[in-house]
């Protein structure tokens, strides 16, 4: 739904979006087009999104917000709207518009959430498993859960900060 509405806003950030994804930003398959799943990254906002309410719009009143800006509707209350669970939007379950919302203004923007290396991945495996394993050839007993306990909270701690800083 993103995409077809960025498709009109700005085809060609659209397709600058879909190819940094290895995906054709058109049908190239004349005969038979195959579906298949592409998992891509949100790179959500951390602040909010201007809403207007329907009743302010029927009114003519905070039009001025969405001049010449892409328009999504949707439906506050839970029991008509859809709801998907994430962790990273202001509310819970967050309104499936909110979820476009965000991938449309990634796309807009050019922002993308990158992957970090292989490499990287490992090397940070290897030495959690170093001072894991070092730390129950040194300390048993409670003392060494409370040391798996406090490893579990500083990895948490850096991912929450690399996070952030992204």
């Amino acid at each position: 739904f993103a995409i077809e509405v960025a498709r009109h806003a700005a085809s060609q950030k659209m397709a600058e979006f879909l190819a940094s994804y290895d995906v054709p930003a058109a049908d190239v398959s004349p005969v038979v087009t195959t579906a298949k799943p592409v998992l891509v990254p949100v790179a959500f906002r951390r602040d909010r999104f201007d809403t207007i309410s329907a009743a302010s719009v029927l009114r003519g009143e905070r039009l001025e917000i969405v001049r010449g800006r892409p328009v999504l509707v949707g439906f506050g209350p839970a029991e008509i709207s859809d709801r998907v669970n994430t962790p990273v939007t202001g509310e819970l379950p967050a309104p499936g518009v909110e979820v476009h919302a965000h991938i449309l203004d990634s796309i807009l923007n050019g922002r993308q959430v990158l992957e970090i290396p292989i490499w990287a991945s490992t090397a940070l495996l290897l030495l959690t498993s170093v001072f894991v394993v070092m730390g129950f050839r040194q300390w048993h007993g409670w003392a060494a859960l409370a040391l798996l306990a406090l490893a579990a909270v500083g990895v948490y701690a850096f991912g929450l900060l690399v996070l952030l800083l992204g």
